[in-house]
């Protein structure tokens, strides 16, 4: 998906899905999102959760910290999204390396070949 917010800059969402992740929740990261006009652009974060919007925005660093949180998350889908946390937690470097993209050379398909690389994506 492709999100234009200036008329020179169009910014990337990776949708890390359970199937491709192994995981039950999906993890968006956010490619050139250091790049956004937005409160939070000073500390850079996925969101983790499901499709309906229900989840949890995540600092993207060694340990992760919960920024936001939907109200309405059971405690069975926390674990779930608990999971996704350690997920970005060993992969905390290429999340921050695609967030802080600022010229296209570090995009969606890179993020995903390298957490292939690693075993973390299928």
């Amino acid at each position: 998906m492709k999100i234009l917010l200036k008329s020179d800059h169009v910014f990337g969402v990776a949708n890390l899905s359970p199937k491709r992740s192994g995981l039950s929740v999906n993890i968006w990261s956010d490619g050139s999102g250091i790049l956004r006009t937005v409160s939070h652009s000073e500390t850079p974060r996925v969101k983790i959760g499901y499709l309906d919007g229900r989840g949890v925005s995540v600092t993207i660093e060694a340990e992760p910290e919960i920024k936001a949180q939907s109200q309405d998350i059971k405690k069975s889908e926390m674990n779930a999204i608990e999971e996704g946390i350690k997920y970005v937690a060993r992969n905390y470097d290429l999340f921050l390396k695609h967030y802080m993209d600022t010229d296209g050379s570090y995009d969606d398909d890179d993020l995903t070949d390298e957490l292939r690389a690693r075993g973390e994506y299928r």
